[in-house]
């Protein structure tokens, strides 16, 4: 990590991406390199001196991200994934500016539910979807979605037919790895 560690941010980030994915990490890994790639957009491609990761270049990569259409909470991911990585920078015993992170957002707001009506559910399901199958099937899975109270398209389309035993299904939740038991 050493010549990581004198180049700059970018180059200390792409080892970390790929360090932790040779660990198995992928989640982060993931995170890192979804942040790596929007910061890379900022600086136009360039490097970053870990002397020039100060609070000024976080407000403006805030800003560059509020211009692009992210709200708080989206901008808030990136900020504490940079963090997260200036974190890991200090393990490797490199300096960082005083604060850099001091005027930006790195909260979490609580956002409205946007959830549909009942009656809307009721008018999605007794649509006569019969000729056009391509709509039919995603009405249906839909539908299979809230009868399963809200399970995720990810996790419905690794479900396999092992998965339902005595009515219930049983499945493993691909973002949290969380044992999920649902009642048919």
């Amino acid at each position: 990590m050493a010549t990581a560690k004198t180049k700059g941010i970018v180059a200390f980030t792409r080892k970390l991406i790929s360090d932790m994915s040779a660990a198995g990490l992928n989640p982060s890994s993931r995170r890192y390199g979804i942040v790596l790639n929007s910061f890379l957009r900022f600086t136009g491609g360039r490097e970053v001196a870990w002397a020039d990761f100060n609070s000024t270049l976080l407000s403006g990569y805030e800003k560059f991200l509020r211009n692009r259409g992210l709200c708080r909470n989206s901008t808030s991911f990136h900020m504490r994934n940079l963090r997260s990585i200036s974190n890991r920078a200090k393990e490797y015993g490199i300096t960082l500016p005083p604060t850099p992170f001091k005027y930006v957002y790195t909260g979490i707001d609580h956002t409205e539910k946007r959830a549909v009506t009942l009656k809307t559910v009721c008018r999605i399901r007794d649509i006569d979807l019969s000729r056009s199958p391509h709509l039919d099937f995603a009405r249906n899975v839909f539908m299979f979605a809230f009868y399963t109270r809200g399970m995720s398209f990810v996790d419905i389309a690794y479900l396999k037919k092992s998965d339902v035993i005595d009515g219930v299904i049983t499945y493993l939740r691909r973002k949290t790895h969380q044992r999920i038991r649902v009642r048919i």
